[in-house]
């Protein structure tokens, strides 16, 4: 089933990195969540001549400063071996993983991402929504015939969770 629509949470206007990108840049990240071809796991192909067509004023060279400041504040990445656009947070803020029909069919999505380190960013995404909420519907679903994918899932909240015990290299 395709998306007829897109969730834009109003919590985001609590979060410090969305706000500081200003409006222009705020527009672009809608326009990404809201994309007719993002797929269910987050993905767009990075194809610039489409992408282009959000804002007729942008070229391929505007479009990946924006792009590139969206990256910078971990909004989005971009694995341009692949030509291939993650849109970070979408099934959380999609509420996929509350859906069990939609988080299959964000697990077959999944199957179709030729870029393994986004494959891995969507891991770990899922691995903070599974540390946050390991009941919720979507999590369910794929352990009753999408095991491969709830294991990762699991192993990827483990990593978070043993990375939070050590101390950063940052401090």
């Amino acid at each position: 089933m395709a998306r007829k629509y897109a969730r834009l949470m109003v919590t985001i206007w609590k979060d410090d990195d969305y706000k500081s990108l200003g409006l222009e840049l705020q527009g672009l990240y809608n326009a990404l969540l809201a994309y007719p071809d993002i797929s269910w796991c987050g993905i767009i192909d990075y194809i610039p001549k489409r992408l282009i067509q959000i804002d007729k004023t942008l070229t391929e060279v505007s479009l990946w400063e924006k792009l590139a400041t969206l990256h910078n504040h971990g909004m989005i990445a971009i694995d341009q071996s692949t030509d291939e656009m993650l849109v970070r947070t979408f099934i959380k803020h999609d509420g996929i993983m509350k859906q069990p029909n939609v988080a299959k069919a964000m697990a077959k999505a999944i199957d179709s991402v030729h870029s393994e380190t986004l494959r891995d960013m969507i891991f770990y995404e899922l691995g903070r929504l599974y540390i946050a909420d390991p009941d919720m519907d979507g999590f369910t679903a794929l352990d009753q015939g999408f095991g491969l994918t709830k294991l990762l899932i699991e192993e990827s909240a483990e990593a978070i969770i043993e990375r939070s015990r050590k101390p950063s290299r940052d401090t």
